[in-house]
């Protein structure tokens, strides 16, 4: 049940997105994307009804990237989660190395990406470009790659029409755990687990907006849906 603060829902427009994630049909949380100049995304996460009571949880990210390969600059946590709070923030030196607070160095190859800028790169990017392509992943210090698999173009109901999107599913796989930073992150800790099923559907009409995500392990699905406001 800590998967509802499942971050899929988040959208790389000037402007902010609103998304409802649901778990078992109902409403677990609100997704906040806020972009406002270019190489620059954050978020933010709440929950809501019952999962509130049971998970209190808000959160804050952000992360600064290269416009260009969408290659991560910095980026920086904040988790309110309950009693935990924690804040943890990592920068790239000029070597090639990637600093978590100003202790743990972590040797990154050039255009490596975190989920954050790989969500940016995925509306903006040619499906042609994209499909297929392994892209250098970190996460939380671990090391890997992830790379997007286009499954087809179907319609999704979005403000009261029939939204044209291209459906991918989205893999990673990581070969370097050593250095894993652990944190009380419901969403990073839960993102890698073994048996997830991770889809995306981008709208094909611009900005070319996450119109809707779900993960899936077993039968047990959540799903984000971007929030209709007609």
């Amino acid at each position: 049940m800590r998967f509802i603060i499942f971050l899929f829902g988040f959208a790389s427009s000037l402007h902010s997105q609103h998304y409802n994630i649901y778990v078992l049909g109902l409403h677990a949380a609100d997704v906040v994307q806020e972009r406002e100049k270019a190489g620059l995304i954050e978020y933010t996460t709440q929950n809501r009804g019952i999962f509130d009571l049971i998970w209190p949880a808000s959160n804050f990210y952000t992360t600064n990237y290269d416009t260009l390969n969408f290659g991560f600059i910095n980026y920086e946590k904040k988790i309110y989660q309950g009693s935990d709070k924690n804040t943890i923030s990592g920068k790239l030196n000029p070597e090639g190395y990637l600093v978590y607070d100003k202790k743990l160095k972590l040797k990154v190859p050039e255009s490596t990406h975190n989920i954050l800028t790989l969500l940016a790169m995925v509306q903006y990017r040619d499906r042609n470009l994209l499909d297929g392509v392994w892209y250098n992943y970190e996460h939380d210090a671990m090391l890997g790659r992830a790379r997007f698999l286009f499954n087809d173009s179907v319609n999704v109901w979005y403000e009261g029409d029939s939204l044209l999107c291209d459906h991918y599913r989205f893999d990673i796989s990581i070969s370097d755990s050593s250095k894993r930073i652990k944190s009380p992150d419901y969403f990073m800790n839960n993102l890698l687990n073994n048996g997830i099923v991770r889809e995306l559907w981008i709208s094909k009409t611009p900005p070319n907006n996450i119109i809707k995500a779900s993960i899936k392990f077993g039968y047990f699905v959540i799903t984000a849906k971007i929030r209709d406001e007609k």
